[in-house]
């Protein structure tokens, strides 16, 4: 496994055959929280994942939890993909090493291509992390195997 640092807090490991994409491929990226810190494709199993994060301040920080957090972006999301026949899948709740990490998943069309997807919230102190997966639906059960991994051998420092 291969790791990036995501705000000196997030260690992301991915596989080989993840590679970092273009200036252009990470603004066509549909993601709540703003542009991702990372973008890796696996071009053979059509696998893209993307980490960003914000910072929240004050009392806000304190308050907010994951499950509200991907609880409040899902509906936001799901207005900016209409135009891709978004559907809701699930709400999950993962690990991210130890961390607890809450989301959803959920499926839309690109180019006639079913695609389905996973957008997962992560808080460590004042710092809120995204995690997106996105992969084609054909390819489910495989992509999800590979986000398992991907999840459980990354962490919060």
């Amino acid at each position: 496994m291969k790791t990036k640092i995501v705000n000196d807090e997030l260690v992301f490991a991915y596989q080989d055959g993840f590679n970092d994409m273009s200036e252009e491929e990470i603004r066509g990226l549909s993601t709540p929280g703003g542009a991702p810190e990372i973008a890796l494709r696996d071009p053979e199993k059509k696998i893209v994942a993307a980490v960003g994060f914000k910072t929240v301040n004050g009392f806000s920080a304190m308050m907010l939890n994951t499950k509200d957090i991907a609880k409040h972006d899902e509906p936001a999301l799901a207005e900016a993909m209409k135009s891709y026949g978004y559907k809701l899948d699930q709400f999950v709740s993962e690990k991210l090493g130890e961390a607890d990490a809450e989301g959803f998943r959920y499926d839309y069309k690109v180019q006639d291509v079913e695609m389905s997807a996973e957008m997962l919230v992560v808080k460590q102190k004042k710092n809120v992390y995204y995690i997106h997966f996105y992969y084609r639906t054909a390819n489910k059960e495989e992509s999800l195997a590979v986000l398992d991994e991907i999840l459980k051998a990354s962490s919060l420092k």
